[in-house]
């Protein structure tokens, strides 16, 4: 989202809420994982982890059914960096479940 890159959070804001309105007109579960997660980073450039957690969380959820292995992967590295952020780094080695195995292939259990 290019209001959030810029830093500009009121207008990021009113983004997010038009697209929530959007997708609750049009009861599309498309979407769905990539607003919540867009939301997880608004609060966390917002300065509140906590929120941030809780949106991630539901678009890992929404991400789950139907299955969209993209955005979970997205939504893993976002609660991965969260959790890093918040130097609780068991929490964030298992939502960055991603690691190159011995014979130098990437495994990603998505």
């Amino acid at each position: 989202m290019l209001a959030l890159d810029a830093g500009d959070l009121p207008i990021a804001q009113s983004w997010l809420a038009a697209h929530d309105r959007w997708l609750a007109w049009g009861g599309d579960i498309q979407g769905r994982a990539e607003g919540q997660l867009t939301q997880a980073a608004y609060w966390r450039a917002a300065g509140e982890p906590v929120t941030a957690i809780v949106h991630a969380e539901r678009a890992l959820l929404a991400a789950s059914e139907p299955r969209q292995p993209l955005s979970i992967l997205a939504v893993q590295r976002l609660l991965g960096e969260l959790a890093t952020e918040a130097g609780d780094y068991t929490v964030a080695e298992a939502h960055l479940p991603c690691r190159v195995c011995a014979r130098g292939r990437l495994r990603c259990p998505v």
